[in-house]
């Protein structure tokens, strides 16, 4: 099968990028890498939505795809996918949950019936209701939405039966509305077999250039209390741990969203008297994330949002083999065997809380509903310090609980076996397609939008040219596309010169999509100029017999 795929993360090696700490960019990014090395796959098409960037996409793929692969993955643009249709090849469309309405509408104005998976790393909390509709009103049979927990899938399917609710009351009960609902799947995310492989403590320590000596405790997520942890409570615990065990050291790692903070962490350290025992190592480039883990002899996650549906870090964690203390929360009670490969913490939300968000309509208005969730939950940090100290204590319980953990990745969730679940799911999906062959619904742009523009002349019945001086200093221009990429008409790369002779624009316009983009623009800035049928035309100017 093919995949065309919606949604794209460049991650380097060498240098960091904000997407190196988003649980939901590394997802996706790791995922293609994996689509590229599976046999079931015959190739991946990206979808983009302008050509004029042709040479700047196709440039970014090259940076990001290992050589050896690159002949497995390009880019994809409204002619390619129109001759989709035309081939006898099995397609499948991947996208984020709130990529859904745009690919869905880009298959539907291409009248391709390729079925979409839905991959949701995050519930839609702001614009849920939206997006939860459009997938209500508009996915076929063939379509389906992967959550990577059970915790998440119950979340999505409460909103989907919520909606139902409310379409019924609006008299929809007898409408095949209720039965598109997407079907739903529970595929959890893989995390890179190389983390598999042990890494050297004091190596990595020396790597990273931290003290040798002490347990260390490690949090490696975004750096963002309203949005991800809030890490005070964990410093604080580290506070009280060390009355007992002077050698704890704290290792916070990840993306520094908030410089504040970062900021207000490092001086509640100092506060705690734990300047010496709190490390920081932010923005770090992706190779170094093996020795991050490597350096360390426990994993905490005190996370508290309800972005949080799986716990990536996690199973990165309990792959290099770390014990791991983390809430009894979402999807992560799902990864952690409490007392066998971790500790899970008592979490508590309450709901009279809850239901004021609801009443404010923060969840609907903007981010702040999240925040608000975040600060109403509550993770027991009695209990989490109990936890850590207990690891702290007994260097076999951490050898136990970190091979227990590195097990359960083996079976569960390395690439290989996290690939097979969902090729089994997307070959179902094609079958269903293949015997449905329904057209999907999209907004017609020129059908709302058609009426805005008038013209005496129909734009493809008139004819265009450019003035000699004009073509000769583009193609001057052209030749420096090669040193300049950002050149002004570097997207831009035709034979001006054979456009001095007026041309019909129907011909042009119609014969290549890619051409017609780049004519429109220099129609747009008056570098082409128009010629009637009406106009008397000399001999000079008589139409060529050539396309462009």
């Amino acid at each position: 099968m093919d995949i065309v795929q919606l949604d794209t993360f460049s991650r380097t090696s060498s240098d960091f990028k904000s997407g190196d700490s988003n649980g939901a960019s590394v997802a996706t990014n790791d995922l293609t890498m994996n689509l590229l090395l599976d046999e079931e796959i015959e190739h991946v098409h990206i979808l983009n939505s302008d050509e004029r960037n042709a040479d700047r996409d196709h440039r970014m793929l090259d940076d990001i795809v290992p050589h050896a692969l690159r002949n497995r993955i390009s880019n994809c643009y409204a002619d390619d996918l129109v001759g989709f249709g035309a081939t006898d090849k099995s397609f499948l469309g991947l996208t984020s949950f709130p990529g859904f309405t745009a690919i869905s509408e880009s298959l539907g104005a291409a009248s391709l019936s390729i079925p979409i998976c839905s991959l949701v790393h995050a519930i839609p909390f702001p614009s849920m209701s939206s997006r939860f509709l459009y997938h209500h009103l508009v996915s076929t049979p063939a379509d389906t939405v992967i959550v990577t927990s059970d915790a998440g899938r119950t979340a999505m399917e409460n909103v989907f039966s919520q909606i139902d609710e409310v379409l019924r009351a609006r008299g929809f009960s007898s409408s095949p509305v209720s039965s598109s609902r997407p079907s739903m799947h529970v595929v959890p995310l893989g995390v890179d077999a190389k983390m598999l492989r042990t890494v050297d403590k004091h190596v990595a320590r020396d790597v990273l250039e931290l003290p040798t000596d002490g347990v260390y405790v490690l949090y490696n997520g975004r750096l963002n209390p309203a949005y991800k942890a809030d890490l005070e409570p964990l410093i604080r615990s580290v506070a009280h741990i060390k009355e007992k065990f002077n050698n704890v050291r704290l290792l916070i790692a990840g993306n520094a969203e908030d410089k504040g903070y970062e900021t207000a962490l490092r001086l509640l350290a100092r506060e705690c008297s734990l300047a010496d025992n709190v490390e920081f190592r932010l923005n770090f480039p992706n190779y170094l994330k093996r020795y991050i883990y490597g350096c360390a002899d426990i994993f905490v996650s005190p996370v508290d949002n309800i972005q949080e549906t799986f716990g990536l870090s996690i199973i990165e964690a309990m792959a290099c083999g770390l014990p791991v203390v983390a809430p009894n929360w979402s999807g992560y009670r799902e990864l952690i065997a409490d007392e066998e490969s971790g500790f899970l913490v008592d979490t508590w939300i309450r709901p009279s809380n809850i239901e004021a968000i609801n009443i404010t309509g923060a969840a609907s208005r903007n981010l702040d509903g999240e925040r608000l969730m975040a600060a109403s939950t509550i993770i027991d940090a009695e209990q989490l310090a109990e936890r850590i100290s207990l690891l702290i204590g007994s260097a076999e319980l951490r050898c136990s609980m970190g091979n227990k953990g590195h097990q359960i990745v083996t079976e569960k969730y390395t690439w290989n076996v996290v690939m097979k679940k969902f090729i089994s799911i997307w070959n179902d999906q094609i079958q269903i397609a293949s015997a449905m062959q329904d057209r999907r619904s999209f907004i017609d742009l020129r059908r709302t939008f058609g009426c805005f523009a008038q013209a005496s002349s129909v734009l493809e019945d008139l004819y265009a040219y450019c003035p000699l001086s004009t073509a000769i200093e583009l193609n001057r221009l052209a030749k420096t596309v090669n040193k300049d990429k950002s050149a002004p008409d570097s997207s831009i790369c035709l034979d001006y010169e054979a456009l001095v002779d007026p041309f019909g624009l129907r011909d042009v316009l119609d014969f290549d999509p890619a051409t017609g983009i780049r004519l429109v623009k220099l129609l747009k800035r008056g570098l082409l100029k128009i010629e009637r049928p009406s106009n008397s035309l000399s001999p000079r100017s008589q139409p060529a017999d050539h396309r462009v």
